[in-house]
């Protein structure tokens, strides 16, 4: 059975009356047995606390378990999100090559035509009006 701490002091108040050394190695082995129990009262509370701690940490690992999966399912879409980009980016570019090379031929179809078929008939005005100027000036007195 546990003494109250008032009963203990009534008690060692009795011995100290009748023994005052003996009260004196009690009272000491007393006080001793109380900082023992202080120090098993904060041993409880370091190991409570390191229970709490490690339950925490075991929570934390499984939340952070369900994260990386997340955070690995959200890779793989933003990689494929970043393929279909590149190849939209492709195709732009393969059409605006092949746009760039329409409008080269375009303008090489116009500069042939203008080389094919104006060039002839200017050449031809250019030298009938020069015929018809030597012939006019061959005329003159």
């Amino acid at each position: 059975m546990k003494l109250s701490e008032a009963e203990i002091a009534l008690l060692l108040e009795r011995v100290r009356a009748t023994h005052p050394e003996e009260a004196r190695r009690l009272s000491g082995h007393l006080s001793l047995l109380a900082v023992s129990d202080n120090l098993t009262s904060l041993v409880r509370e370091v190991t409570a606390a390191v229970n709490r701690a490690q339950a925490a940490e075991e929570r934390t690992s499984e939340m952070l378990a369900g994260w990386t999966t997340t955070m690995t399912s959200l890779s793989t879409v933003l990689n494929n999100i970043l393929h279909e980009e590149k190849r939209r980016n492709d195709a732009d570019q393969q059409r605006f090559a092949l746009e760039e090379r329409r409008i080269a031929s375009e303008e090489k179809t116009r500069t042939e035509r203008i080389r094919g078929v104006f060039a002839p008939i200017v050449s031809a005005i250019v030298s009938a009006i020069g015929t018809a100027a030597g012939f006019y000036w061959s005329r003159s007195p």
